[in-house]
């Protein structure tokens, strides 16, 4: 029987064998310790909820991974930061820490569990509430970028590539959260909304154990009050390790970086798996998407679209690369020129930089910025600069650190 969907949450056809656990608001876990206060959201793999620990007292966050994907790779990653965790080393605070891990097994199979801090709202969020341009204010997009690249220099010096960087994955934080008293949980998060399952007729459904009774409902917004909170005193932790890698895994996951922060040998399939150069090439983009409220270095939509920018702005690809694209013949000659036919799409195209003066007028500053971001977006991996040296750069040393 066909069921309705639910605006706003996960899909139900996602409650099946091997796929997600059902999950209800007062649902406890690992013995009772662990109960479900609220939704968080949900995402291909998993779904995330607000959990209350009744040995700390506070609030944390519960990520319940499929079964198909449990334990996974992430898991392996996430016990390595663990085990390496530094609290004195700079950049420690923006990585998501693993508190607590356990197996919990249900109706639909073995699913993996994480229980982490909570965090709030990824970058992705809708900020017009505080910002009528959706764009942040340059101290805020410099004390962001700032505290990223001190996170992934974290994460490279333990040889963790993410693979997953872009602003979904990068969320914000607030101390104040894991001390909520109930009312804060729904003055900043709202009451549940929880509609029933039904068939697509809008009967009810008979009762099924691999499926939940009601799927708990997300907001398309979120609550003022709650961004404000968040940027008080602005701090994200970078998040999600199920598509990241360390050489010691044995199955590793394959790229899964968004196309649009792919480095062109992402986009040509020919990169396995994340690496510390493919996150160097994604930093430099989810920079420029921060600074110019969502606009990406290499913009385009489909694969070749993206690849026709990176020409026009970095030069023809090297071989074998160049030779592999087999639509290059659609915008360029064999010398990597622009096809007189063809017409740019936009008037940023060609543009490297399109960050515009009132986030970063001085121009020395934005020279410096575009020196830094080339010097990210090599062709050749081996000849981008580390997460040490982004992090040690004139720009970042001069316009970031002031704002940390």
């Amino acid at each position: 029987m066909a069921i309705r969907v639910v605006i706003g949450a996960e899909l139900p056809g996602k409650y099946v064998d091997q796929g997600f656990h059902p999950v209800h608001i007062g649902d406890t876990f690992a013995n009772g310790r662990y109960t479900v206060r609220h939704k968080l959201g949900y995402g291909a793999t998993s779904t995330n909820w607000l959990v209350h620990d009744s040995i700390t007292g506070k609030y944390a966050s519960l990520k319940i991974v499929a079964a198909t994907h449990s334990p996974g790779s992430q898991l392996d990653v996430l016990k390595h930061l663990q085990s390496t965790f530094d609290a004195n080393e700079e950049g420690s605070q923006y990585v998501m820490n693993m508190l607590d891990h356990f197996m919990h097994e249900g109706p639909n199979g073995k699913h993996l569990c994480i229980i982490a801090e909570v965090l709030g709202p990824s970058l992705a969020v809708d900020i017009e509430e505080l910002w009528s341009d959706e764009v942040f204010p340059p101290e805020v997009s410099k004390r962001l970028v700032g505290q990223i690249a001190l996170g992934v220099r974290y994460l490279h010096r333990r040889n963790v590539a993410h693979g997953d960087l872009y602003l979904n994955n990068i969320l914000l934080y607030s101390p104040r959260i894991a001390s909520w008293s109930e009312k804060d949980v729904e003055m900043y998060l709202g009451k549940p909304v929880t509609p029933p399952l039904r068939s697509k007729d809008g009967t009810p459904l008979k009762d099924d154990p691999s499926r939940p009774k009601y799927l708990v409902s997300q907001r398309h917004y979120v609550e003022p009050s709650f961004l404000r909170l968040c940027f008080e005193d602005p701090h994200v932790k970078i998040c999600d390790f199920s598509e990241a890698f360390v050489p010691s895994l044995l199955h590793p996951r394959r790229l899964a970086t968004p196309n649009l922060f792919r480095p062109p040998e992402g986009l040509l399939g020919i990169l396995p798996h994340a690496t510390l150069e493919s996150d160097i090439w994604a930093l430099a983009v989810l920079f420029h998407v921060i600074f110019t409220g969502g606009m990406g270095l290499f913009f385009g939509g489909v694969d070749d679209r993206i690849l026709r920018e990176m020409v026009l702005l970095l030069g023809k690809l090297p071989e074998p690369w160049w030779s592999l694209w087999d639509k290059r013949n659609m915008f360029f000659d064999e010398e990597g020129k622009l096809l007189s036919t063809h017409v740019k799409e936009t008037p940023m195209s060609g543009v490297f930089l399109k960050v515009d003066t009132e986030s970063m007028g001085d121009c020395e500053e934005r020279m410096m910025f575009e020196k830094l971001l080339r010097s990210m977006v090599h062709y050749e991996a081996d000849r981008r600069i580390t997460a040490e040296e982004v992090v040690n750069s004139h720009w970042f040393e001069k316009y970031c650190r002031i704002v940390l």
